[in-house]
């Protein structure tokens, strides 16, 4: 039940924050000469926002500690255990998803913290490359910290199957250079090159395959 609240609030204030984002963006082009009102929202804006990233990384501290547990014994059935361990990685993901809280390093730090968890303890690795492939697909600020997940992954949990299953897959795809919007190809472009940097021998071990991609963006 707590896992369940802990997912539904972290849910709804994320949708609320990117919408706040967008409603500020327009505000803030339609609404340039209303001078001291518009400061003051601001203002209230970002203390609200600060309450919420704090009140996120105790949540997000919160599940580490709940991931450490051994759930096998609370979970007998596969799918029980499975359904309990999305409460934790689906709102983590969802927090990914808002460039404003990679911002915050020790928020960020959290989130990776559980989803490596969920990944190494908890069987959450399929659904973990299926996530992250997604990410770069569609938002354009996580290459970097995809490949900061996986370098997490790979440097403090001994567990570098992730990171080679997603290099496979990555060497496997076409990029249609023709396309007008490259943003696709430069956001796997941009990951591949920090991931380079993060956890060099694992992308080594791997450029048999990725060697294809180097004569594109």
């Amino acid at each position: 039940m707590y896992g369940f609240l802990i997912f539904w609030i972290i849910n709804i204030t994320e949708q609320r924050a990117t919408s706040r984002a967008a409603n500020a963006d327009k505000t803030g082009k339609s609404g340039r000469g209303k001078g001291a009102r518009a400061a003051k929202d601001s203002e209230g804006a970002e203390e609200g926002t600060s309450t919420w990233t704090s009140e996120k990384q105790r949540a997000m501290d919160l599940m580490c500690k709940c991931l450490d547990l051994h759930l096998s014994k609370i979970w007998t059935a596969t799918h029980e255990k499975e359904t309990f361990v999305s409460l934790f990685f689906k709102p983590a993901y969802q927090i990914l998803e808002n460039k404003e809280n990679i911002k915050v390093s020790a928020l960020k730090q959290l989130v990776y913290k559980v989803l490596c968890l969920c990944i190494k303890r908890h069987n959450h690795e399929f659904g973990a490359k299926t996530t992250i492939l997604q990410n770069l697909q569609y938002w354009e600020h996580t290459p970097e910290p995809m490949a900061e997940l996986l370098e997490m992954l790979i440097n403090k949990y001994d567990y570098s199957q992730l990171a080679d299953s997603i290099l496979r897959e990555v060497s496997s795809r076409e990029f249609d250079e023709t396309i007008k919007d490259a943003s696709v190809p430069r956001a796997f472009s941009k990951f591949l090159v920090k991931l380079s940097e993060l956890a060099p021998k694992v992308v080594l071990k791997q450029m048999g395959l990725l060697i294809e991609h180097l004569d594109g963006e």
